[in-house]
């Protein structure tokens, strides 16, 4: 029995350390701390305090486009590198600077879930100070688009889980468009054509759109010609308070026009601007819009999401209708 159990042991234990890594690795790291859009910047005082401080404000600060008052990306907390221990550990974005000369070139290292979940950690790599701020300079937005899109994927997850499956099929077996549907929200409008989501929260109110009409012109992602077809929907379908008025697209200053990509590559349209009420109350407040082509079925479709929170932050409310917009697919 001696004998069965020498062999037995080591085996045991090889199987309790290989459990013990892959549990770390997976399921029993803590949830992220921090909350949605805070970054915590790991680099030395005095360099927070000098150029590459400056740097990283400018960056992680920029005004976010398409909303109707200055708010920053991202709020930004500092912690000196000599600082940084397990109470920041579970934050949900954490950026680190390393300047050292062992570091053969300028980088930037990304990973995951390194001390909880859903985490990211992004390191930022350079051998001098010179190279360094060349390296936010030439790379700066990618951080920004990986912090975005990091955002954006916990938000969409977190709906994935808690969606209105029943609306999700009402619209995807109508319209033939596929999207996370949040709880909470309301049809208020289904044609053949349009379809209008709606959320009212008191002091906040979030909505989404879904048009398609035949995809006919070769001009049909420009600016101009995607605004000309929001309005047309809108004047049509989106009437407001005072009989008469609907709502439109502000013009004063133009909405942002972007081509972004979706889900296996597939090119997109997008919109960023505000919107306000035509021949009615002042009301407005900001947009974000996709525009894709349906192939099978030969149409354009757009899936829109708007904000009215007057006197409120909006930058939040922001990411989460983008969370919803950008989960848009076309099902076979």
């Amino acid at each position: 029995m001696r004998k069965h159990h020498f062999y037995l042991f080591p085996a045991l234990l090889s199987l309790l350390v290989l459990f013990s890594c892959q549990t770390r690795q997976t399921g029993l790291l803590p949830s992220v701390t921090g909350k949605p859009n805070e970054v915590l910047v790991v680099v030395d005082r005095a360099d927070w305090d000098g150029r590459i401080g400056a740097e990283y404000k400018e960056l992680l600060m920029q005004a976010q486009t398409g909303l109707p008052q200055d708010e920053p990306k991202f709020k930004i907390t500092h912690v000196p590198t000599s600082a940084f221990d397990k109470v920041f550990y579970p934050h949900r974005n954490i950026l680190i600077t390393k300047i050292s000369p062992s570091n053969k070139k300028a980088r930037i290292i990304v990973q995951k879930d390194v001390w909880a979940n859903p985490q990211l950690v992004l390191n930022l790599v350079a051998p001098d100070d010179s190279s360094f701020l060349r390296l936010l300079e030439e790379k700066g937005e990618r951080v920004v688009n990986i912090l975005e899109d990091t955002e954006r994927k916990r938000l969409m997850d977190s709906y994935r889980k808690n969606q209105q499956k029943g609306l999700k099929l009402q619209i995807q077996d109508k319209h033939k468009v596929s999207l996370i549907v949040p709880n909470g929200y309301s049809v208020y409008k289904d044609t053949s054509d349009f379809i209008w989501l709606a959320q009212d929260r008191g002091d906040e109110l979030l909505g989404f759109f879904i048009y398609h009409y035949p995809y006919t012109e070769k001009n049909t992602f420009t600016r101009d010609y995607l605004l000309e077809k929001r309005d047309e929907f809108l004047k049509k379908y989106v009437p407001a308070e005072v009989e008469g008025s609907y709502m439109t697209t502000e013009r004063l200053i133009l909405p942002e026009h972007t081509a972004v990509s979706m889900k296996e590559g597939k090119y997109a349209a997008e919109l960023r601007g505000l919107w306000r009420v035509e021949e009615g109350l002042a009301m407005g407040g900001p947009f974000v819009s996709i525009s894709t082509v349906d192939d099978k079925r030969n149409r354009v479709i757009t899936l829109e999401g708007y904000i009215f929170a007057p006197g409120k932050s909006k930058m939040i409310l922001l990411r989460q209708i983008e969370a919803v917009v950008y989960s848009l697919e076309i099902p076979e």
